[in-house]
């Protein structure tokens, strides 16, 4: 039996999604293996249900999640201050793992942006005792603002990028295609994104689910106990941030109803938010957290969503027409998400501060139902990490 520690980072649900994906494909490379996790208390329930095993070491072992929804205000996460107050969290989180990892032994560690491991390891090297794979689904910092705080707090942390990592036994698993990087300089002074990314695995894109399972909406909409109505599934994703859009879009349903009477509009409130929070119009339906949220977009005729980098990918793939908001002044979203999506010609980019109910109910009755027209996109990434991830679990 040979064990496995992965320790999923980062906010909302989408980290998780793909590294369970990857779990899986992994177990059927490698049948006997055992996986221990370390994640946040969002997450904690949804692994635990699955069956999986959630370490007691997961509880406050990274305020991610807190800080993120402390520090949002409105539609709007600025991620460089964000990363500056987790600079500060790592003070506490990363003699915490390296105490912990001490007492553990393990064949395999797994990090997805798991900064403590990371960082830990890169300031005690002698604390890695067992191989180290990252995953990653970017690799800069990118200015969305004009506030010269935030430029300077991402240039001093793509400064971390630039530095090369020299660790045995490491491997970095890139979420995407080689597309995704941009042939730039991380900043002034420092190495090209693609110089620095060379040696990375590009897998591409990690799902918990094939594609042409779904190719039937009518299908899909029978299997979830829908009609033939034009079917409007509207989320903000697996955190307390983004409230506004779902108010937003229950504000334009009646809009809607008045041109495609026959519409559904379906609000899921993730795990963050109570259904009973969300005040809508008679007639939109509120549900909280949804475990397989890629089946209601399967059989959606029209999504409107944050842009997380999950939730696009999965639309992207399943080939759904959708509207999609990036937080503003995440940079994530605005110098990653946006730019992999345009490059897909996927979605409708809309911007929440210069929207209205009319205008967003006006995108949706021209978008309801549309075919669309969006690039092929490689999702055996789950498989490949994987495989990159076997190679250091030999069969014993």
């Amino acid at each position: 039996m040979q064990k496995v520690l992965y320790v999923s980072g980062s906010i909302g649900l989408g980290h998780i999604t793909r590294d369970m994906a990857i779990v899986n494909e992994l177990r059927k490379i490698r049948p006997n293996i055992e996986v221990e996790w370390i994640v946040n208390e969002q997450t904690t329930t949804m692994l635990k249900n699955l069956g999986e095993c959630v370490l007691p070491e997961s509880d406050g072992f990274s305020g991610e999640v807190e800080i993120a929804d402390s520090m949002a205000a409105g539609y709007k996460l600025n991620l460089a201050q964000y990363v500056a107050k987790l600079n500060e969290d790592l003070k506490v989180s990363k003699p915490k793992f390296l105490k912990f990892i001490e007492k553990k032994q393990y064949d395999l560690v797994v990090g997805d942006e798991a900064w403590p491991v990371l960082f830990s390891y890169l300031e005690k090297p002698s604390a890695k005792k067992q191989p180290l794979v990252m995953v990653y689904d970017f690799m800069k910092c990118v200015t969305v603002t004009k506030k010269p705080m935030d430029r300077m707090i991402n240039w001093m942390m793509n400064r971390y990028w630039s530095k090369p990592v020299t660790l045995e036994d490491f491997d970095a698993i890139f979420i995407g295609e080689p597309e995704d990087i941009p042939d730039e300089k991380l900043g002034l002074f420092l190495r090209n994104c693609r110089e620095v990314t060379k040696d990375w695995k590009f897998v591409g894109y990690s799902l918990p689910f094939n594609p042409n399972d779904y190719s039937d909406v009518k299908a899909q909409k029978r299997k979830l106990g829908f009609g033939d109505e034009k079917l409007i599934i509207c989320s903000k994703g697996g955190t307390g941030v983004g409230k506004d859009l779902l108010d937003l879009c229950g504000r334009s349903y009646p809009l809607i109803k008045a041109k495609i009477p026959d519409v559904r509009m379906v609000i899921v409130t993730g795990p963050s938010i109570k259904p009973e929070d969300v005040k809508v119009p008679q007639g939109v339906e509120v549900v909280g957290f949804v475990p397989n949220l890629h089946e209601y977009f399967a059989a959606c005729d029209l999504a409107i969503v944050q842009a997380g980098g999950t939730t696009t990918t999965e639309l992207t793939a399943l080939k759904r027409p959708f509207i999609y908001f990036p937080l503003e002044e995440h940079w994530e979203q605005l110098g990653w998400v946006v730019p992999r999506l345009h490059r897909h010609h996927a979605g409708v980019e809309m911007r929440y501060y210069q929207t209205t109910p009319e205008s967003l109910a006006e995108t949706a009755v021209r978008n309801i139902g549309k075919e669309v027209d969006y690039a092929d996109i490689p999702v055996d990434g789950a498989r490949k990490a994987a495989e990159v991830m076997a190679q250091y679990l030999p069969t014993k």
